[in-house]
């Protein structure tokens, strides 16, 4: 159990090592919910990106171009049985 002092503000400063246990940074947002027992559970914010978020976050030596890209995927729909993708 960690022990952290309200202060006259109503602020809580929470102890770096519990702050890196979380994942989180100072400034970022925290998400409380208050529990049966009257306490409250700390949770951070999750950012609830989009995937395009994740564009350019694989680095990969593979380069093809869009058809060559629509080939491949076309290909894998025919090895698997299935139709390929209609316009």
């Amino acid at each position: 159990m960690h022990t952290v002092t309200l202060s006259t503000k109503g602020q809580l400063t929470i102890n770096r090592s519990l702050m890196e246990y979380m994942g989180t940074k100072g400034g970022e947002k925290m998400n409380l919910t208050k529990t049966a027992d009257g306490g409250l559970k700390i949770l951070p914010q999750r950012s609830k990106g989009s995937l395009m978020d994740l564009a350019g976050s694989i680095q990969t030596d593979v380069h093809l171009t869009d058809d060559e890209l629509q080939q491949c995927i076309e290909d894998s729909y025919a090895a698997a049985g299935m139709q390929g993708l209609e316009a």
